[in-house]
């Protein structure tokens, strides 16, 4: 193209600004897209159940849904979740980022619950002072066969050392129990 047909075309684009497209540009849509896709494949860390219940009619969404968690090849599994996102782009998502926003929610507190668990029980078993504080904060359930499983832990990590197995005994999983159902155990309120 010479440089003055190129100038020509400049100028007539400039001068007729009514025909630049105001639309989204092929980059938000495609980074639209792509955030459905990845909708969809976030989805599936859900309950089946829980889908069915986002994904009211039983329709090529859900029996794409369901394909979706299936497939493992790599390919086939990227060309499910385009697909997933070309079938998203026709229904109201809101709902389901709320319900994967509360499902993460509740993912965190549940670790977070296990990790005090498992704080407890170490510190119960690694010193005397962990059970005092243990009892002195948690002064209901069955303290008798907990200090039982206490025991018989810490006799078991001493056996573990001397023969180089694991610690991971009877009593240390009944520990993780017992102090489960005790600290989520529902709170009685406080007496007035």
């Amino acid at each position: 193209m010479s440089a003055c047909n190129k100038n020509s075309v400049m100028r007539r684009y400039k001068e007729e600004p009514e025909q630049q497209y105001d639309g989204p540009s092929k980059t938000q849509q495609k980074n639209a897209m792509l955030e459905l896709q990845v909708l969809g494949v976030t989805l599936l860390e859900l309950p089946e159940e829980q889908i069915d219940l986002l994904i009211d009619e039983v329709g090529p969404l859900r029996e794409a849904m369901r394909d979706l968690r299936r497939i493992t090849a790599h390919g086939a599994r990227k060309r499910q979740a385009s697909y997933v996102g070309k079938l998203l782009r026709d229904v109201d998502v809101e709902p389901m980022r709320k319900a994967l926003a509360v499902w993460h929610t509740h993912k965190a507190r549940d670790v977070r619950a296990l990790r005090e668990i498992e704080q407890w029980r170490e510190k119960m078993i690694g010193s005397e002072a962990g059970w005092a504080e243990w009892t002195t904060r948690y002064p209901v359930g069955d303290t008798k066969q907990l200090r039982a499983l206490v025991r018989d832990a810490r006799r078991d990590r001493e056996m573990s050392k001397v023969t180089g197995e694991s610690q991971n005994g009877r009593a240390f999983r009944e520990m993780f129990r017992l102090v489960r159902e005790i600290l989520l155990a529902p709170k009685a309120p406080p007496e007035a």
